[in-house]
């Protein structure tokens, strides 16, 4: 009797992950200039917006502001009538609703500091901040930065506890008359490219988006709950569950968290990951005989911990990575399925925000993201990334047709 022979799905894909592959590393870079790029790639799309918002009003840098600043600091301290007479720069600013654009700097007295945990007398008398999940508090404050520049940002509309670091937006108001920083009225963010509209198919083709196995060398005998899911997910990928019906699954995105690392250091820690790889490197390997695979790393995988995370080497799945249906991607990973654009990551992004500001559904998060036009703004500050700089690989520039994020606590969609 000859073996049944496999047919594979249709396959139409363009990835789109060079501008998270890093090509070259230099350690020797530092964060600052890793700001100044994503406000560089950024203005443009503010200053857009800004236009757009608040026609005739003029807009101004924070070296504009700076200079104000120090023009009326010399005007006060001189008593010269022909002086005072004079048209200046300070008169044109204070007093009028101008227009200023940079990126946002948060001051967060709940944030992990190297410099404090450090500090035994302060271990003493106070917790340790790493056991905080929300490191927000009433006496957060906000900074808009442009280079070397930056100004506190105030007002009673200002949803500080809605911000986090990285943010790039543009603010109308005045400069604050009776003292420091600027007098925020109200704000806007990038001005950001739609996706382009495509001409409906035909034929319906499914995406199936998997993440968090977290695989143990214990194996899934003895985990009936892991074990039901991993039949259930090969059952969906050769055609065989009932839940698919006359679907077509053309595609599986693994991502991240596929199996979860012992880092206590021990030897028998070390063990269980490798038969955990072992465990994960056979379940791809039958997947990949029917259907294609996506697989990208995530924060417990055997991956870099700088984001962008890079593709996992194929060395760790010898028998996954020998069929052609299988890829190792980044994360974030971009890519089109049948003209429709995927954009993603394993979540870490995610939970980067959900700790600093007071969003707590992933869902709003997201859509704050597509809002600020960018996939991970708490990096570098608070998601360790690689220190860019001449771009920034997350900035959105085109709106994707799906956003999506592994590793969440529970499945919610939502349309734009």
């Amino acid at each position: 009797m000859t073996k049944a022979s496999i047919t594979l799905p249709e396959r139409d894909v363009i990835y789109k992950n060079d501008q998270f592959l890093i090509k070259q590393h230099d350690c020797n870079l530092q964060y600052f200039p890793y700001y100044r790029a994503r406000l560089n790639q950024m203005k443009r799309p503010l200053i857009l917006a800004a236009k757009n918002r608040w026609p005739g009003i003029a807009i101004y840098t924070l070296n504009d502001l700076a200079d104000s600043k120090a023009e009326a600091d010399k005007f006060s301290q001189d008593s010269s009538e022909e002086l005072l007479e004079q048209d200046s720069h300070h008169d044109k600013l204070f007093g009028k609703d101008i227009v200023v654009c940079g990126i946002l700097l948060k001051r967060m007295s709940m944030q992990p500091n190297i410099l404090k945990e450090l500090d035994d007398e302060r271990k003493l008398i106070e917790p340790l901040e790493d056991s905080r999940k929300n490191f927000c508090s009433p006496n957060d404050t906000l900074f808009l930065q442009d280079g070397d520049e930056s100004i506190e940002l105030k007002g009673d509309d200002l949803p500080i506890n809605q911000l986090c670091t990285g943010i790039c937006l543009a603010t109308k108001g005045q400069i604050n008359p009776n003292g420091s920083g600027f007098i925020v009225e109200d704000y806007c963010f990038a001005l950001i490219q739609n996706s382009v509209d495509r001409p409906i198919k035909a034929k319906d083709y499914y995406m199936l988006i998997v993440s968090g196995l977290n695989l143990t060398g214990d194996g899934y005998a003895n985990n009936q709950e892991l074990s039901q899911s991993l039949n259930l997910l090969f059952d969906l990928a050769t055609g065989h569950s009932d839940f698919i019906l006359d679907k077509t699954i053309v595609n599986l995105i693994l991502a991240g968290n596929s199996i979860k690392l012992d880092v206590d250091g021990s030897k028998s820690g070390d063990i269980d990951s490798i038969e955990a790889l072992k465990m994960l490197d056979k379940f791809l390997a039958n997947v990949g005989q029917y259907m294609f695979v996506d697989v990208m790393p995530g924060s417990l995988d055997l991956s870099n911990g700088l984001y962008p995370q890079q593709p996992l080497h194929p060395c760790l799945f010898p028998q996954t990575f020998r069929l052609s249906t299988i890829r190792s991607v980044t994360n974030p990973h971009r890519a089109t399925y049948f003209d429709v654009d995927f954009l993603g990551t394993s979540g870490e992004n995610i939970d980067s925000i959900r700790s600093c500001t007071m969003w707590n559904e992933p869902i709003e998060i997201m859509r704050n993201l597509l809002q600020w036009g960018h996939l991970a703004p708490s990096c570098p500050d608070l998601l360790h990334s690689y220190p860019f700089s001449q771009h920034d690989p997350m900035v959105i520039n085109q709106y994707p047709d799906v956003l999506f994020a592994g590793n969440q606590p529970e499945f919610q969609l939502c349309y734009i």
